[in-house]
């Protein structure tokens, strides 16, 4: 699927799809590592209009093979965060993630930085790990007030080229 894929900044128009892309992704991939109630919890909160402050405020990009959005990912540049990368089910395990992933850290060596974090769900830690990513510790998301989304928490070093 890399072939025809193309990244690109979102925009307001985006907003939908990213939600879709977004609640299917947690619906299929980690429904079989989260209990049913953080899964219900996580999806809940999430609405297409909550995505139109970040799209603006830039760091958000869009996965699109043959112009249907397929992924997404979001980095907050100012703290060296990749805060998403989302990839719809039927996208999965064909280079999307991996594409957006890399496109994200290209923007933060073109910023500078010299390392990123993230905080991947227990389902994606084997993704990044493979990607030169190393686990720094565990968090807990705060989804509401009594649930909480257990996550990883990892580093990549962008100053050496063996990690770029």
């Amino acid at each position: 699927m890399t072939a025809t894929l193309t990244i690109r900044p979102a925009a307001d128009g985006d907003v939908h799809a990213i939600w879709r892309i977004h609640t299917a992704a947690i619906e299929a991939t980690c429904a079989g590592h989260y209990p049913e109630e953080v899964i219900d919890a996580w999806i809940e909160r999430l609405k297409p209009e909550s995505y139109r402050g970040v799209v603006r405020r830039g760091g958000v990009v869009i996965a699109e093979h043959d112009v249907q959005a397929v992924g997404f990912g979001q980095i907050d540049l100012p703290n060296g965060e990749i805060q998403a990368v989302y990839v719809a089910p039927d996208a999965q395990c064909q280079g999307v993630g991996a594409a957006l992933l890399a496109h994200l850290e290209r923007l933060a060596a073109h910023q500078g930085m010299a390392r990123i974090t993230l905080k991947a769900t227990i389902n994606a830690e084997a993704f990044y790990a493979t990607r030169g990513w190393r686990t720094i510790g565990h968090d807990l998301h705060k989804i509401t007030q009594d649930i909480g989304l257990k996550c990883i928490a990892m580093e990549k070093d962008l100053s050496s080229p063996a990690q770029k």
